[in-house]
Formats: C-alpha cells, sequence, structure tokens
C-alpha cells in the first residue's frame, strides 16, 4: 500500500525560505554591484586648462570611448573651478547631448589648435527622452564641459584660444585611436 501525504506546511515553508535565500545569494550582490557601477567612476586624469593668465580651472580629460560616453553623467554637482574636458581622435562634428547629466552645463568646441568654434550656453539637463543633441556648424577636436554661466563670466567668443597640456598618457590613448 502506497500512501502519499500532502506535504506539510512546515517543508513547504522551508523550501520557500531556501529559494528566497538563493535568490539573495546570487541575484541581489548583482543588482547591488550594477547600482555601484552606474556610481562609481574611474579616475580620470586631471589638468589645468585656463583662458587668458588670470581664469584657470582643473578639467577631467575624457580621452577614451568609454570616459567619453559617461562624461559628467550622474554627477549632482560641479564646482565652479572644475570641468570635464573632450579628447578626440580627429577633428569633427562631436555632437553632445545631456542624457542623465543632473546639473546644466556650457558646452564649448575647440579646433586643434584649441581656438574656441563653438559655445552653446546653459544647456539645461535631459528630463525626458528623446534628448536634444547639441552639435557645432565647425569642426572641433575638443569638448569643454563647464557650469552653465561659466562661458559668459569668462567672456569667452568665437576664435579665442585656451591653453592647456595634454599628459603623455593622453597622447598615447588618442594616438592608438585615430583613424
Amino acid at each position: 500500500m502506497n500512501i502519499h501525504k500532502k506535504p506539510s506546511f512546515r517543508r513547504w515553508r522551508r523550501s520557500i525560505l531556501v529559494s528566497f535565500m538563493s535568490w539573495m545569494l546570487i541575484v541581489a550582490p548583482t543588482v547591488q554591484a550594477d547600482e555601484n557601477a552606474s556610481k562609481s567612476r574611474t579616475k580620470l586624469p586631471e589638468i589645468r586648462l585656463c583662458y587668458g593668465e588670470e581664469r584657470c580651472m582643473t578639467v577631467e580629460v575624457a580621452a577614451t570611448p568609454a570616459s567619453r560616453a559617461r562624461g559628467l553623467m550622474f554627477r549632482e554637482h560641479l564646482a565652479d573651478d572644475r570641468g570635464m574636458l573632450f579628447v578626440f581622435p580627429r577633428l569633427y562634428f562631436w555632437g553632445f547631448w545631456m542624457k542623465n547629466t543632473r546639473i546644466s552645463l556650457d558646452l564649448i568646441w575647440l579646433d586643434e589648435h584649441r581656438r574656441v568654434v563653438a559655445i552653446v550656453p546653459d544647456v539645461p539637463p535631459c528630463v525626458k527622452e528623446p534628448c536634444k543633441t547639441y552639435q557645432p556648424m565647425q569642426k572641433a577636436m575638443y569638448v569643454l564641459e563647464v557650469n552653465a554661466g561659466t562661458a559668459a563670466r569668462w567672456k569667452l567668443k568665437i576664435g579665442d584660444e585656451l591653453t592647456f597640456e595634454l599628459p603623455d598618457t593622453v597622447k598615447k590613448i588618442i594616438k592608438k585611436q585615430r583613424f
């Protein structure tokens, strides 16, 4: 005679608990790692960038495809004496958007001689997709992102020259990207 017992409540509860614990050990760390990855950022090289002798700031240099794609995304604040310089391997009409950017910025495009070729002031964060793309009318090799209002305070205009020296590590990265 074969008697089948219904699973007891205790056995059912134990299997639910084991399933939940397995999920916590396997899935939860992955979810946390993804959240931390979006918040963490690789330390970028920093340089001094100046307009004239008195208007200078420290800028992070984004020279790899990954660092250029990330840019200033997810930043809640940018100090007035800070910015980010995007370095590209060639002259082109490099377009920018403000996806996941939480602060208003000035976008300043520079040619290979580090002269200003375009300025878009006071670009607001993108709060709803599709995000607007901002693009210069002339080719550029560098794009500087600074707090909104900086270009006006510095009285920057087309043709002005900014000075900075790229570290050798950045030059090597860019040289490898040439196409």
